[in-house]
């Protein structure tokens, strides 16, 4: 039961009051439910429906075939039965890649969910998921077993920004026998994962063989520990407030093409701070760009060796963190060369095929490469070899040579398409323009800017 006020948690006055004002969605907002098919994302579903009935909400379920089962298929089709009785909008995705190296079923399931599910989300969506408190109870117990600290002990957030949009847990302080106290009163259908009894995965043994003589001893044991991760969750806050201050003293605008600025940090800075601090601040700037939380082993290992020489790579699923030149950058994926180059003249902004690069063309007054230059110009990847006469120097340069002068990151060096005019080096997309090819000073030319979803 119940709220202050005697109001069942999961009432529809609750659900509301969660929704609206205590996470503060936007009322216009899409919301987007993660739809499994088991029994907690199948109540809050219904739970949303009836809402529904009262209000004008927009609805979507949304269901991810992650293929792990062989019966995956008949839950998908099970999931879109159920949604077309209610008359919601349903969409559904499928696995279309194998794991990362190091990455079991289950984390690529999770992570090639949340990635699709943000796929479909638009500007200002709220996607909602059904955890609840016990999900939050074995969560903490997890984390502890594992040693993590305040950020690992906060638990589950209800409340986080997911762009292009938010992600929203309205359960999550419903205990889940009320969850199933009322998907047996509406006589809900769901679907029953038989890996969920066995208890050879983590949390599956936590909760099967810790939960329930905790609860023998503690009824309240569920609601104490999500007690503890709110309060947790308070902490950390005040903590990153403190550190948001050092993350910003110790940002170094980087002259890398892929890495925003924002995110490359000077390593001097960062280890002036001492050990506590400076680890405390890599592990805020890595969940301050919304990438997956860093193994503590591995984030230690990694300041070690930053520490000891200045240099290193921190490879997680999810993120990388490589040292260059005494900049730190926070990587998603490292870029890579695309697929084959297609003719551009210049005259409209031009996608690489296979690529997260972009070239967006500018005309300039005696800026950039000479338009004389257009129908000759072909795009080619870095082949070996390639020379450039830097404007104001005597003699060309190796391409290995610029690009160290100018601080490019080797990892982004390979990803950029170059410029050529009868088989020479004519232009650096976003950097430079050798001296045979550039625009004179009375003449029009195009300056190429490179964007690339790397840019964090």
């Amino acid at each position: 039961m119940a709220s202050g006020e005697g109001v069942p948690l999961l009432s529809l006055k609750k659900l509301e009051s969660i929704l609206y004002d205590q996470l503060k969605l936007d009322p216009q907002s899409r919301l987007v439910i993660a739809y499994s098919g088991g029994l907690d994302s199948s109540v809050l579903l219904h739970l949303l429906w009836r809402l529904s009935q009262q209000r004008p909400i927009q609805l979507t379920a949304a269901h991810f075939d992650h293929g792990i089962d062989p019966r995956s298929e008949s839950w998908a089709e099970h999931c879109e039965q159920v949604v077309k009785t209610l008359d919601i909008d349903f969409v559904r995705g499928n696995r279309e890649s194998a794991p990362l190296q190091g990455e079991s079923q289950e984390m690529m399931a999770r992570r090639l969910r949340y990635q699709w599910l943000r796929s479909e989300m638009g500007r200002g969506d709220a996607l909602l998921t059904a955890h609840h408190l016990d999900d939050q109870a074995e969560t903490i117990l997890l984390h502890l077993m594992r040693g993590s600290g305040l950020q690992g002990l906060s638990g589950i957030p209800e409340f986080r920004s997911f762009d292009p949009g938010v992600l929203a847990r309205p359960l999550l302080t419903v205990p889940h026998h009320e969850i199933e106290a009322y998907g047996k009163k509406w006589s809900l259908r769901w679907i029953e994962d038989p890996s969920n009894n066995t208890t050879h995965h983590d949390r599956n043994y936590i909760r099967h063989k810790i939960i329930p003589p905790l609860k023998q001893r503690w009824a309240a044991a569920a609601q104490q520990i999500g007690r503890s991760a709110r309060n947790n969750a308070g902490s950390v806050a005040v903590l990153d407030d403190l550190v948001r201050g050092d993350r910003d003293g110790c940002i170094s605008p980087g002259p890398a093409l892929f890495s925003n600025g924002r995110y490359c940090l000077d390593i001097s800075r960062i280890l002036s701070l001492g050990d506590d601090r400076a680890i405390h601040l890599l592990r805020f700037w890595v969940k301050d760009a919304h990438f997956s939380n860093i193994p503590g082993i591995r984030l230690n290992e990694f300041y070690r060796q930053l520490n000891s020489s200045g240099k290193g790579v921190c490879s997680w699923t999810g993120g990388e963190i490589r040292a260059y030149r005494g900049r730190l950058y926070l990587l998603s994926n490292p870029p890579s060369q695309g697929g084959p180059l297609p003719k551009w003249k210049f005259q409209s902004p031009l996608n690489i095929p296979c690529s997260s690069i972009r070239l967006i063309p500018e005309e300039a007054e005696g800026e950039g490469l000479a338009l004389k230059w257009s129908s000759q110009a072909t795009l080619f990847w870095r082949q070996g070899g390639e020379r450039c006469h830097l404007p104001g120097r005597n003699h060309s340069q190796a391409l290995k040579k610029v690009y160290q002068e100018a601080n490019i990151p080797p990892w982004e060096r390979q990803a950029l398409p170059l410029i050529g005019v009868n088989g020479e080096l004519a232009a650096i997309p976003g950097f430079i323009t050798c001296q045979s090819f550039k625009a004179a000073p009375d003449e029009r030319g195009v300056v190429i800017r490179i964007e690339g979803s790397e840019m964090l």
